[in-house]
């Protein structure tokens, strides 16, 4: 047990999403003949409810300034080498108490463009002034991505300091599944002749749902006989559905699209699609045109940040320029009227997907987490 090295991760989040994801495939995936991971989280819900049922000990903290003395006694208790931080808030608290705690070592996944996640000016400024403060608190970043480590090299850290680890795609859950078309057609009371375009993301601005709205708005003035409707998978702030709804609403969409709200068989709804969108503003890694390509389903994403390093265009997906409705819903209607090409983006975004497996990123974090101990023996 002592030889072992003792990990915290801490994460604040909201909702279950792209980070709260890396956590749950990282602790679960670690060699614990030579990890001891614990979790400290923000909230109680999916992320806490699964790590305890996989067996790995996780500890939610309490909101305001009391999460933070929790998380200081957590640590003391703990002892861990090394903390783990992620999302501005696990930032903020995790090397605030490692600090008090003395912890030796302190990692911080950067997931994605803090500019974007928060768009109102005053929130944006405030937690890029706490990140900033709290900066030299961090011995090395983990980006997921070179897109992303260009980045916040451009916003003063140095490329030193940063490390550029690729996400990974659980294959074993994600892959196609014969029968989901139908069964998926079941869940949604639609005929065998419709088409089914669906997006799976946690409902935030970056993500582009609106875009992927008016794209349906387009598809459906230019379907013709085609009848195609359109799937948004993902949870998130109860006023941003409304608006998303609202917007639905307006576009004359009532008939065409449906709010499934968070799913835990997201991977065989994707494997059910006849195309899967990512219609980001952003993206550092982007998690689901992985996880759309290893499900089987052909994918239009847009062209925005990580997503042109992981998809070629015109052979593992299609990209659409960012922001362009008309653009991304002819895209979606050329792989829905041709099955050839749909064929091929299939197979070749399978092979793409192979090459993003979580064996390869759990394996390479692992050793990471140890170079990191020997630099500080």
């Amino acid at each position: 047990m002592d030889n072992k090295v003792r990990l915290v991760q801490v994460i604040g989040g909201g909702e279950f999403g792209g980070a709260e994801r890396y956590v749950l495939n990282l602790v679960c995936g670690l060699n614990k003949a030579l990890f001891e991971p614990v979790v400290a989280c923000g909230y109680e819900g999916r992320l806490s409810r699964t790590l305890r049922e996989e067996g790995i000990p996780v500890s939610v903290l309490p909101n305001g300034i009391g999460g933070l003395a929790a998380l200081s006694r957590l640590l003391r208790s703990a002892r861990p080498q090394i903390v783990h931080t992620h999302g501005v808030r696990g930032n903020l608290f995790g090397r605030l108490a490692a600090r008090r705690a003395g912890v030796p070592t302190v990692v911080t996944t950067v997931h994605s463009d803090l500019a974007l996640d928060y768009p109102r000016p005053l929130k944006r400024t405030v937690y890029s002034l706490l990140d900033g403060v709290t900066d030299p608190l961090v011995n090395r970043y983990v980006v997921v991505s070179e897109a992303l480590k260009k980045l916040v090299v451009q916003r003063g850290i140095k490329p030193g300091r940063v490390i550029v680890v690729p996400n990974g795609v659980d294959t074993a859950a994600f892959h196609p599944i014969p029968g989901a078309a139908a069964r998926l057609r079941d869940l949604v009371g639609m005929g065998p002749k419709v088409r089914l375009v669906g997006m799976a993301a946690r409902l935030h601005p970056v993500k582009g749902h609106d875009l992927f709205l008016r794209a349906a708005a387009e598809i459906a003035a230019r379907a013709g006989t085609l009848d195609v409707r359109f799937l948004v998978i993902g949870s998130g702030p109860p006023e941003y559905r409304q608006l998303l709804e609202a917007l639905s609403e307006r576009l004359g969409l009532r008939e065409h699209v449906v709010f499934l709200g968070e799913r835990e068989d997201v991977p065989a709804i994707l494997a059910g699609l006849d195309a899967a969108v990512v219609p980001s503003q952003f993206e550092a890694f982007s998690l689901s045109v992985i996880e759309a390509m290893a499900s089987g389903t052909p994918l239009v994403a847009t062209r925005v940040g990580a997503i042109p390093e992981i998809v070629e265009d015109g052979v593992s997906g299609l990209l659409a320029n960012p922001g362009d409705a008309p653009d991304l819903a002819g895209k979606i209607l050329t792989v829905l009227a041709d099955q050839d090409l749909a064929r091929n983006l299939t197979e070749n975004g399978l092979k793409t997907a192979q090459r993003y497996s979580i064996d390869k990123f759990i394996r390479r974090m692992g050793e990471l987490y140890l170079e990191l101990l020997k630099e500080r023996a």
